[in-house]
């Protein structure tokens, strides 16, 4: 039997996302970055967590929100924060191995790109980086060479639009998750599944 990997948990995204080692989501629009952000800690826990920066991060009511989601009582999450840019490679390079790595803002500084790309790169776990900022227009060149898929996020009208910016297995798609995917787990049924 095949083991599905959830990562963010919504089947569709899945599939272009489980074979890739290095996943980087980025909005500018906080509520949309952050739902899925918090959604993916409690699918992934166990995780090792580098938040980046001096405030925000992490909201423990939205995690514990999404673990009772998804019935995951007592996930542990290692949590580290790097308050300096200077901070954030030796912190990727401690954190254990063989956990997933999430890291929330590692261009924040808006410098030393290259210590921060070789030292995410050189992680021996599936690394997913969330970055609040407009990826077209900030942050590291060199990370989105390394990074396998790198997924933009979006408010809509009625949930959050995801589009595959960049993949080694298909080019540019469009995904839109209703709330009631979002929050309560619900699948979106196609035609096939009325007939």
């Amino acid at each position: 039997m095949e083991t599905k990997i959830l990562i963010t948990g919504f089947e569709e995204l899945d599939k272009y996302l489980a074979e890739d080692d290095i996943i980087e989501f980025y909005s500018e629009q906080s509520i949309a970055l952050d739902i899925i952000y918090h959604r993916v800690l409690a699918l992934l826990a166990p995780v090792n967590l580098i938040i980046v920066g001096v405030r925000g991060g992490f909201d423990p009511l939205i995690f514990r929100t999404f673990c009772r989601i998804f019935n995951r009582n007592n996930v542990n999450l290692y949590i580290q924060r790097a308050f300096k840019a200077e901070d954030i490679e030796p912190t990727l390079l401690e954190s254990k191995n063989s956990l997933p790595l999430v890291i929330y803002n590692p261009y924040g500084y808006r410098r030393l790109y290259a210590r921060i790309v070789s030292a995410i790169k050189n992680s021996r776990s599936k690394v997913l980086i969330f970055s609040p900022i407009d990826r077209k227009k900030n942050g590291s060149t060199l990370g989105a060479h390394v990074a396998h898929s790198i997924i933009e996020l979006k408010e809509a009208k009625n949930g959050i639009k995801a589009r595959i910016i960049k993949s080694v297995t298909t080019g540019p798609i469009t995904f839109e998750f209703t709330k009631g995917m979002i929050y309560y787990n619900l699948r979106q049924k196609s035609l096939l599944d009325w007939i």
